[in-house]
């Protein structure tokens, strides 16, 4: 049974990603070509090795030191999943708060556990001085499905400090 729990120090620790299996292979991507967005066959893989595994462990772990609210989700003690906001206002409305982080295991796809996640995620977001959740999300197809089924559409403010740390990522934004 998968459980889910905030994210805290006494629930995550250095070695809580080490068996998280961040795998994606992926044949098609989302582009903006021309003025408008369509998909391109791009094949690629995606997937983080051990080294890889702790550096997220640590960004997770510096994010709820400086007060990140987050969520994991747990099948027999091992981390399936997670997810947590960043700590700053974004916008020049101060409309958004940054969705850093949202990962499931590949083996858990496609059960539920991303979208538990996800309103976990806008419960908390919801009590904050914002309107909007901004999202740099891989351009995967199988991504960008998953974002556009939880309600997710394109931003309408791009926030350049995000985008320009990765360039083919497409900005979403989720209206709370």
């Amino acid at each position: 049974m998968i459980s889910f729990e905030k994210l805290e120090r006494g629930n995550f620790n250095m070695y809580s990603l080490d068996k998280f299996n961040r795998y994606q292979e992926t044949l098609v991507n989302l582009r903006f070509v021309n003025g408008s967005y369509v998909y391109v066959d791009e094949p690629f893989v995606e997937t983080w090795d051990a080294t890889q595994l702790r550096e997220k462990a640590q960004n997770v772990l510096n994010a709820i030191e400086i007060g990140c609210i987050g969520f994991i989700a747990k099948y027999n003690n091992q981390v399936v999943g997670f997810a947590y906001l960043g700590h700053k206002i974004l916008g020049s409305e101060k409309q958004y708060i940054d969705l850093i982080m949202f990962h499931v295991s590949n083996e858990f796809r496609n059960k539920g556990i991303g979208k538990i996640m996800f309103k976990l995620i806008c419960d908390e977001a919801r009590k904050l001085p914002v309107k909007k959740i901004y999202i740099s999300a891989n351009s995967a197809k199988e991504t960008q499905e998953a974002y556009r089924a939880l309600g997710c559409i394109f931003a309408s403010e791009i926030q350049e400090e995000i985008a320009i740390h990765e360039p083919l990522d497409i900005q979403l934004e989720y209206i709370l």
